[in-house]
């Protein structure tokens, strides 16, 4: 509910304070540098693959399992709980995929490929939090949450699917934007040459870019009750865009 959301939210508000996203800085540019040193001198490149997804997953791989984790566990998880169409209707309090993944081989289904795979990445994020837990080391994110669970702020369940959103709405998000942001520079060598002349404009045309062409795109939802909109009906349970 709203007041559960709400003290989740207060659990991490704290770590994204300005200051020290700004001190995030330094790294992500010694990152970004030397993911384009990697590619000077390419031809042809994915950009996806071999730039844009290369530094969120780098970025995610500090926060969540400091020098531990690396930028293919970050980006298989990713693709994992991204692919998933059923990742979260209700989790909290410990109705998290696991949870579903038991009571499917309770009921005798055999679960998916895909559950199998969201059961595997749960069950990874669970071990860094008890890892954290027991020897209180991790990356930010990890200590942070910890921190919260030992004085009874939040539950383990809760962790693990902050955990599992904070990955897809870091990562996802981040690469689509420097995603178009290069497509736009692509199709406008007029806007290249003002920015070149003048890379004070750059902070402002990225702001720009996320006004122009979001980042997220949809996001769907389900239908609480029976309603209907204009001419069109929508019964409970539907999924939305």
């Amino acid at each position: 509910d709203g007041a559960e959301q709400l003290s989740i939210r207060k659990v991490i508000q704290a770590g994204f304070s300005p200051p020290y996203i700004k001190s995030l800085q330094p790294a992500i540019s010694r990152e970004a540098n030397r993911v384009v040193e990697s590619i000077a001198g390419k031809k042809v490149i994915d950009l996806v693959s071999e730039v844009a997804g290369i530094v969120p997953a780098a970025v995610l791989s500090w926060m969540l399992g400091g020098d531990s984790l690396g930028t293919e566990v970050v980006n298989r998880w990713t693709n994992v709980i991204m692919s998933s169409p059923r990742r979260s209707t209700n989790q909290r309090r410990g109705n998290g995929m696991l949870n579903v993944y038991r009571r499917l081989v309770k009921l005798g289904r055999r679960p998916t490929a895909l559950e199998t795979e969201l059961r595997q990445c749960e069950q990874f994020i669970e071990s860094l939090l008890r890892k954290s837990l027991d020897e209180r080391s991790g990356g930010w994110m990890i200590e942070l949450l910890c921190e919260s669970y030992h004085n009874g702020s939040i539950s383990m369940a809760e962790m693990i699917d902050l955990c599992m959103t904070f990955v897809v709405a870091a990562s996802e998000t981040t690469t689509s934007s420097i995603g178009t942001a290069t497509k736009i520079l692509a199709c406008d060598h007029e806007l290249q040459t003002v920015l070149r002349s003048d890379e004070s404009l750059i902070d402002s045309f990225i702001e720009e870019v996320l006004r122009y062409d979001s980042p997220t795109q949809r996001r769907p939802r389900f239908v609480v009750k029976d309603t209907q909109f204009n001419e069109v009906i929508f019964r409970e349970g539907d999924r939305v865009i």
